[in-house]
């Protein structure tokens, strides 16, 4: 973290400067210390400890007529009380900088995402199974008007995938065209087709040359917006790997009425590392996912949400399902789970937020099956606009078939106290 620290606060220097006017900057120093009752994660011999976790959040925006950034990042010191685990440092984020150069004709945009996961899914997610996924992205968007309220556009993107512990790191060059063809202010239909040649530094990694075309349909509304998408997907691999292709499509629709909002998400394509890798995660949850292999595989997934708003409460729950069908290699995975979530207003001062979820997840080329369950609870007071401390529970349980080395309880029982140095609310 010291190393990486200095680089971003000159950054946000630098942006002060430069844009004094326009640069909303907020920096939290927090402390947590947990207590857990199992940081092995092990069926027997459970082993508690404390981990203290002191860290900083910064986020910086800047909206301006040419150039937007959005960046949040979380630095983290890890000392372990036990031998068991090596102190360590964690980094993860996002940011994002778009400048128009030409406003309405030529776009440059810079994306980041920094993503802490485990390097293989069925595994029990310990330090010696983690590892920081970085996603770095540079490219360009060109836009044409053809006719009124049409849009051409090409784009190109480079893009650059680090992981820190496993032979995994790869550069990907893409080409898209694509058509935005508006049918009425509310609904338009897009034509893509890209190209990518992905590069892997692991040489026994076979490199891809993907094609991908697509059709899509959206629509928008007062209640309801709609997004469905169709095509081709197809994988050219070296080292004498044969071909993969298929057909694609992606769905997102969400209904809206009052204070009840129901959405369908879901999709197929091919892939050669998880979506779920830059996703966010919230208190109690942590990514699980296989990022220890370049191989191509067919990524499934779905999610049913319904959430709804009772005054000061908020009340959600989702069904998801997903499944990862690799073409080469035995990695093949299906999951499916329940979750709910529940945050409540309890004063003016003082909120809670609670999740359980429920999950099932198959490995059947290791003859591994196991339920997990994940329960939370974290209560919050503000003592101040700027400092306020944090109450928390976690608890978390994995039975299974088959390698019984992977079941395990463990509770983690949590305080932290963040006090806001910079851009106090």
């Amino acid at each position: 973290m010291s190393r990486k620290l200095p680089g971003v606060l000159s950054l946000a220097t630098l942006l002060t400067s430069s844009f004094t006017w326009g640069v909303d900057i907020v920096a939290t120093v927090r402390h947590t210390s947990e207590h857990t009752t199992n940081t092995a994660r092990t069926a027997n011999n459970d082993i508690e400890e404390w981990i203290h976790r002191p860290g900083i959040d910064l986020g910086i925006t800047h909206e301006g007529a040419n150039l937007e950034l959005n960046a949040d990042y979380n630095f983290e010191r890890r000392f372990y009380e036990k031998d068991l685990f090596d102190d360590e440092n964690v980094t993860t984020g996002a940011a994002v900088l778009l400048w128009h150069a030409l406003p309405q004709r030529l776009d440059f945009v810079v994306r980041n995402t920094r993503t802490e996961s485990t390097q293989r899914a069925r595994d029990v997610q310990t330090q010696n199974n983690r590892q920081e996924v970085t996603n770095t992205e540079a490219g360009s968007t060109l836009r044409l008007q053809p006719r009124s309220g049409d849009e051409l556009q090409f784009e190109y993107l480079f893009t650059d995938l680090r992981a820190e512990e496993t032979n995994t790191d790869s550069q990907r060059h893409t080409g898209t065209a694509r058509y935005i063809l508006r049918m009425s202010a509310a609904r338009g239909i897009t034509f893509e087709s890209s190209f990518t040649d992905i590069d892997f530094d692991d040489p026994f990694a076979p490199d891809i040359e993907s094609w991908r075309h697509s059709v899509t349909y959206r629509q928008t509304g007062a209640n309801l917006q709609l997004s469905l998408t169709g095509g081709y997907n197809r994988f050219d691999r070296d080292l004498d790997r044969d071909t993969v292709d298929g057909g694609m499509f992606n769905v997102d629709l969400g209904w809206q009425r009052g204070a009840s909002r129901l959405s369908l998400s879901g999709g197929q394509q091919l892939r050669d590392n998880s979506s779920r890798l830059t996703g966010a995660t919230g208190f109690g949850e942590f990514i699980r996912e296989d990022t220890d292999l370049n191989e191509a595989f067919t990524e499934t997934l779905g999610r049913l949400t319904w959430s709804q708003s009772f005054g000061r409460t908020n009340l959600g729950l989702s069904v998801f399902a997903s499944k990862e069908d690799y073409e080469d290699v035995a990695r093949d995975s299906e999951r499916v789970g329940v979750s709910l979530t529940l945050s409540r207003q309890l004063n003016r001062r003082t909120t809670m937020e609670a999740r359980f979820a429920a999950t099932n997840r198959k490995f059947d080329d290791q003859m591994q099956a196991f339920d997990e369950y994940n329960g939370s609870l974290r209560l919050t007071r503000e003592l101040g606009r700027a400092l306020n401390v944090s109450l928390g529970v976690v608890y978390e349980e994995r039975n299974g078939d088959g390698d019984a080395g992977t079941d395990f309880r463990e509770w983690i029982y949590s305080i932290r106290i963040a006090y806001t140095v910079l851009g106090a609310r």
